[in-house]
């Protein structure tokens, strides 16, 4: 019997239509804290001082932690991008900031109290001195051979150039009946899952550091937090249960993340973050955000026989380890696909 075209009754329904589903926000585990992260609010500062002394102080905060902090706990910065061309730049991605912020909303400090209502209040007594830096948030711009460098050991903002050839569109242009060019903006959207992100990190009775993470690539979240935290990876076990939405966003691991679950390695307490709505459009990595100067060529009858053309796609500040895969490995095949021919 074929299944091709059958319809098929989906196992994993019945427990999210009638409320049994289970995400991170479900799980407490006894003494469980909870964690509130503070963020810079400009996209582009020296941090001159960062003073969490009086927030120390505040009512039911356990700790307050910064870079120093995770510096001193020997936790390293994220991995960045996979599969990149040679030669590209690769920042070091911090869990915190600590000389410079480079995107609104990187996380600077992390506040643990034994509420999230605390951990809030108290982050208001975290004091940062910024000295702001010019910013740019266009693609173009920030490609542009003056704009302000992010990176100042880098050259200019531009992290790889990557050619994508097949066939010979140079020939097809000469001999074209007909040529055409437009410049195509695909405008920056932020993806709105049903669950945000968030973690929940305790050492387990049997030693190891447990995870739960809503994360699309599981294996790659426990293998890269491995060489974050300087564990074998069979020390840590990383659990997703139901994931309310990705679409993509879903796949890296993030600072805020590597900070809450060191703070639980640090202070031998269960610590758990979720994500407010409003951070998520900040904090959680966007998409598209890419500007498209094409060419076609056509033959007399109007058939289309060549594209080329130049993109530039934005990344942000810091490399995901799927961003830039993702987009060398769809962007040359679907380009071609998006041509309606007549």
């Amino acid at each position: 019997m074929s299944l091709i075209g059958q319809p098929l009754t989906r196992r994993e329904d019945p427990a999210l239509l009638t409320g049994r589903g289970q995400y991170v926000d479900d799980f407490a585990p006894e003494g469980t804290l909870h964690a509130f992260v503070v963020r810079s609010p400009l996209a582009h500062a020296r941090i001159t001082s960062v003073d969490v002394e009086e927030a120390r102080q505040a009512e039911g905060v356990h700790a307050v932690f910064t870079a120093a902090d995770l510096a001193a706990q020997g936790v390293g910065p994220l991995p960045g991008g996979e599969g990149l061309p040679p030669g590209s730049l690769n920042p070091p991605y911090p869990a915190l900031a600590g000389d410079k912020v480079l995107w609104a909303g990187q996380p600077v400090a992390l506040v643990v109290a034994d509420t999230k209502e605390r951990a809030a209040d108290a982050a208001e007594f975290v004091v940062i001195d910024y000295d702001d830096l010019p910013a740019v948030t266009a693609v173009l711009d920030a490609a542009d051979p003056a704009a302000p460098r992010l990176h100042e050991d880098a050259p200019s903002n531009v992290a790889f150039r990557k050619r994508l050839t097949a066939g010979d569109a140079s020939a097809a242009f000469q001999g074209a009946a007909y040529t055409v060019s437009q410049r195509m903006t695909s405008q920056r959207i932020a993806p709105v899952a049903m669950e945000p992100r968030g973690v929940l990190a305790r050492q387990a009775a049997d030693g190891r550091l447990e995870i739960r993470l809503p994360t699309q690539r599981a294996h790659g979240a426990r293998n890269w937090l491995a060489k974050i935290l300087g564990l074998p990876p069979d020390q840590i076990h990383l659990m997703t249960g139901d994931v309310g939405g990705g679409f993509g966003a879903k796949g890296p691991l993030y600072p805020d993340q590597v900070a809450v679950i060191a703070a639980a390695r640090a202070l031998g307490r269960p610590v758990k973050w979720i994500e407010e709505r409003s951070e998520s459009f900040t904090a959680t990595t966007h998409g598209r955000d890419q500007v498209a100067d094409l060419e076609l060529a056509a033959d007399q009858n109007g058939n289309i026989t060549a594209m080329r053309g130049t993109v530039h796609a934005s990344f942000g500040a810091y490399f995901t380890p799927n961003g830039p895969g993702s987009l060398l490995g769809r962007l040359g095949p679907m380009l071609p696909q998006a041509i309606v021919r007549k």
